[in-house]
């Protein structure tokens, strides 16, 4: 009877040990654990499928027929208007535009002083290559990627842009959610014109490997 009870306290015992180094997931577990995902993924991994999304690249053939990077706005904005006639139901971007376009021609007089007052000042009256960036966006139902950064970035605007309704069920999620500081944003007028906005944050594991992206994360106290 002695020897029953020893065995269920020391089964007890090696359970609770083994819960306890599960939750604190020290660098061998996580790193265990990750040889073993990698393991299933290789014996097993997932079928192919044929999914309606087309990845538009900023390859070397397109530099070399555009020319260098960061192209226009204008061009961008004649590639959104190809991608709504072929049918495109939405476009994702996965860069930012934080800063107005150095090619428009206001921006562009500003870099050339020897141009007369009267020349210098006909770009300004033409459209920016951001408003009619904007334009496009706003026909083409784009959805404008942001950045998480882990300094607190200056921004007039108060609040964190969103398009989305947040609905929070049961208890507060804050402290669960992954946390940075600020946002890399884009201009306004084009997150304005944007149908949706998202983060091209990537959370690496302690092996340099993303196997998971955060579908929520929070900056500040704002999700």
């Amino acid at each position: 009877m002695l020897s029953r009870y020893l065995i269920y306290i020391v089964a007890t015992a090696a359970i609770a040990l083994l819960i306890f180094i599960r939750a604190w997931d020290p660098l061998p577990v996580e790193s265990l654990r990750h040889r073993q995902f990698d393991l299933f993924q290789n014996i097993e991994p997932r079928a192919k499928a044929e999914l309606p999304i087309v990845i538009v690249d900023v390859d070397e053939e397109s530099l070399a027929t555009f020319g260098q990077w960061p192209w226009p706005r204008t061009l961008l904005a004649d590639l959104v208007a190809t991608l709504n006639k072929a049918g495109a139901v939405g476009i994702g971007f996965n860069f930012l535009f934080a800063e107005a376009d150095r090619a428009s021609p206001d921006k562009w007089a500003q870099t050339a002083p020897q141009l007369n007052k009267e020349i210098a000042l006909a770009p300004k009256r033409m459209p920016s290559n951001d408003g009619i960036f904007a334009r496009q966006i706003r026909r083409g139902r784009a959805v404008m990627g942001q950045s998480t950064t882990t300094r607190e970035i200056e921004d007039n605007r108060e609040e964190i842009a969103r398009k989305a309704s947040i609905v929070k069920v049961g208890g507060e999620p804050i402290g669960r959610l992954f946390a940075f500081l600020g946002i890399a944003r884009n201009l306004e007028i084009l997150e304005i014109s944007a149908a949706g906005l998202g983060m091209v944050t990537l959370l690496p594991e302690a092996d340099g490997v993303v196997r998971r992206p955060p579908l929520i994360i929070r900056v500040g106290d704002e999700i």
